[in-house]
């Protein structure tokens, strides 16, 4: 075999590794007319050879819809395993310029409760903080009522909530 097929071959087994227990992490995207910024596509992958010590990425290809520049955002993120059972929320935030109609791509490695078992997260806007520093927010309201249209996911309203990492 030569060394770039090996090389490949290898290639091919680390990207793949883009599942829990052999499924692939699904990642379900929350947008809203409205929102100041778009999310253009999300998705994740998990690493590592152990079970119980793989880490977990997270990317969001994300656009300024609005004509005011952006000083920092704010994702929200969900996460589920295998069993669609909750596992844990973060607020997934970059901070950093966006002018107006630029797009740009943020990766987070969040640090959650069996991670390695992660097989859906679902990802919406949560804050956006502009440069003539006014703050927006989206409703809790709207989110629910969206979390509540899924059917394969238990959704509850303390899910919205970061746990308190003690």
């Amino acid at each position: 075999m030569s060394l770039r097929l090996i090389m490949f071959l290898l290639g091919v087994i680390f990207f793949s590794g883009t599942s829990a227990f052999g499924l692939n992490i699904v990642t379900k995207e929350i947008k809203f007319e409205d929102d100041p910024v778009e999310i253009l596509s999300t998705w994740a992958y998990v690493t590592g050879e152990e079970e119980y010590s793989k880490d977990l990425y997270c990317w969001v290809e994300y656009k300024n819809r609005s004509e005011d520049g952006i000083d920092a955002l704010s994702f929200r993120m969900l996460f589920y395993d295998v069993f669609n059972e909750y596992l844990d929320t973060i607020s997934a935030i970059s901070i950093g310029k966006l002018s107006p109609r630029d797009s740009e791509k943020g990766k987070w490695k969040p640090n959650i409760y069996k991670n390695w078992a992660t097989h859906t997260i679902i990802i919406f806007l949560d804050k956006v903080r502009f440069v003539d520093e006014t703050i927006w927010r989206r409703p809790e309201t709207d989110v629910t009522q969206e979390l509540g249209k899924l059917k394969d996911i238990p959704f509850e309203l303390e899910q919205l909530e970061e746990k308190s990492k003690e």
